[in-house]
């Protein structure tokens, strides 16, 4: 992957993810990041009232596979990518599903906050 990537996706996955990895996966997008360069996020989180059917059937989908399910807050999402040096541009609940939540960090030109 070069180090001059512009734009990184990371969509519905990081409920698969441990705190750790997903802090190091953050992490490495930022090192291959340019300046300025968007990391977007698509997460899933606890639903605050009754989950729907299909947050229920992908949370017994992972716990059968062996799995533990890591749903996380918007406020430990966040850390975890300020932690991994990103700015946080965005942080919001979906507009058609409360479940989901869209997160965007910026690497801003001219810092290497990650330490080596």
């Amino acid at each position: 992957v070069p180090d001059c990537t512009d734009i990184v996706l990371v969509l519905d996955m990081l409920h698969y993810l441990d705190n750790e990895t997903a802090l190091l996966l953050f992490q490495n997008c930022y090192t291959i990041m340019g300046n300025d360069a968007l990391l977007v996020s698509r997460y899933v989180s606890r639903p605050a009232t009754t989950p729907s059917w299909s947050w229920r059937l992908e949370d017994l989908r992972v716990k059968f596979s062996g799995n533990t399910p890591y749903y996380r807050t918007p406020e430990r999402m966040a850390s975890l990518m300020g932690e991994a040096g990103f700015d946080l541009d965005i942080n919001e609940v979906s507009s058609n599903n409360p479940e989901l939540f869209w997160m965007v960090g910026r690497k801003h030109q001219g810092l290497n906050r990650v330490s080596e």
